[in-house]
């Protein structure tokens, strides 16, 4: 969000979030909507919040810019192994994609999983 401090964020949904659910255990998540080009930045991201944070998605809705195999490729990969070279705890989930219907959805898991997607994910 602009203007505001993610550390604040974090802050907040520790505090408002995590505690009442009691027999779920929650943890959060960050998502690089726009995508990961700059890794150095993926990395400054993921070594500041690495206590708190447990789960990382590399970009929200993929296949609008890409194909299952160029995401995995070109995104994915440097993403996982970025995470990973940070804390090997850390985990990497994804693709969220816009949906899985037999039309558009569901080639493109088909796309990305012929591409190996499955061996750099924690959580699908």
């Amino acid at each position: 969000m602009p203007g505001v401090d993610e550390g604040d964020l974090i802050a907040v949904d520790k505090q408002m979030y995590l505690p009442f659910d009691p027999l779920r255990k929650r943890t959060l998540m960050i998502a690089f909507s726009n995508g990961t080009d700059n890794q150095a930045g993926v990395r400054k991201v993921v070594e500041a919040f690495k206590d708190d944070v447990e789960y990382f998605e590399p970009r929200n809705e993929p296949n609008f810019s890409s194909s299952g195999a160029n995401f995995v490729t070109n995104e994915l990969i440097p993403f996982y192994q970025t995470v990973k070279s940070v804390s090997p705890k850390l985990k990497v989930l994804g693709p969220g994609i816009v949906t899985i219907g037999p039309g558009y959805g569901l080639p493109w898991i088909e796309d990305f999983l012929r591409a190996g997607g499955a061996n750099y994910l924690d959580a699908f």
